[in-house]
């Protein structure tokens, strides 16, 4: 056999072994990516199996809080106070004063008009309130010390302040409540509804570290003042409805909160214990 015929057939050979040697390797590759795929596989539904376990721990977790607190919340509900505070004269009354004071000194609060005017920054230092008859009445099982920093005691001989007062079952109390703000407060709430408006507010103590608390926020919306004549000139308009200036008085809706030891019970609703998404495996 000539040498140019065994140089054709080694390299045939050589072809031949290549081409199945190749073929060999991608029989390899593709049995590795198979492996590959199905531990890959088993990780991810090892990875869900460990997710499902730890979220259905979290809910039976959450779920044995949830009616821990509910079940507390009923103990303490026994001897819950049961405190209304009503304005004398219905919720579309009108102040039955207006005072000016600084706030530091409770004394200082006088009696003021409408029309009276006031001038910026002159004033900045004095708050103004609207004066509010109320009645409080404890229709609850147990005597009640309210705690507020709004409350005046109705005289004719200035304006005392009463933070703290004490109502026995079925009593009912007359004070006029403050509702205010400084009057800057007052003039930036004539332009931007977010800044500071005439508040007032009123709790029930704790008559040790445990109980049920009440608490209810009152406020006026829009501005007690409107302009005057001349630029710094701010006019004690009142309360009610204006073109340019109306204002109205809310009272919120009284809220409870529950305490054990000193600390609050945390509000927690079905959907917070149940519903929440997280607390997996991290991927």
């Amino acid at each position: 056999m000539e040498i140019e015929t065994w140089v054709a057939l080694g390299a045939a050979v050589a072809t031949a072994l290549s081409a199945l040697f190749i073929g060999w390797q991608a029989w390899e590759t593709r049995r590795s990516a198979e492996s590959s795929n199905k531990a890959a596989t088993a990780s991810e539904a090892a990875l869900e199996v460990a997710n499902a376990s730890l979220e259905l721990n979290r809910r039976q977790a959450g779920q044995s809080a949830f009616m821990v607190a509910e079940a507390t919340r009923a103990r303490l509900e026994t001897n819950a106070p049961a405190v209304s505070m009503e304005f004398v004269d219905g919720e579309n009354c009108q102040p039955s004063a207006f005072i000016i004071g600084k706030q530091s000194d409770p004394e200082s609060f006088e009696s003021r008009e409408p029309g009276h005017v006031f001038q910026l920054p002159q004033d900045a230092e004095l708050w103004l309130y609207a004066l509010f008859d109320v009645k409080f009445h404890n229709d609850g099982p147990l005597p009640v010390t309210i705690w507020s920093g709004s409350t005046i005691i109705p005289t004719y001989d200035g304006f005392p302040w009463d933070t703290t007062f004490r109502l026995d079952k079925g009593e009912s109390l007359v004070r006029f409540l403050a509702v205010g703000t400084s009057l800057v407060g007052w003039t930036e709430s004539r332009d931007d509804k977010a800044k500071p408006r005439g508040e007032a507010g009123w709790l029930t103590e704790l008559s040790g570290d445990s109980g049920v608390r009440l608490t209810q926020a009152i406020h006026i919306d829009g501005t007690l003042l409107g302009n005057g004549q001349r630029e710094g000139d701010f006019s004690l308009r009142g309360l009610g409805p204006d073109a340019n200036w109306p204002s109205h008085l809310v009272k919120d809706q009284a809220k409870r909160t529950y305490w054990l030891g000193g600390q609050e019970i945390p509000a927690l609703a079905p959907d917070d214990v149940f519903g929440a998404a997280g607390l997996g495996v991290m991927q």
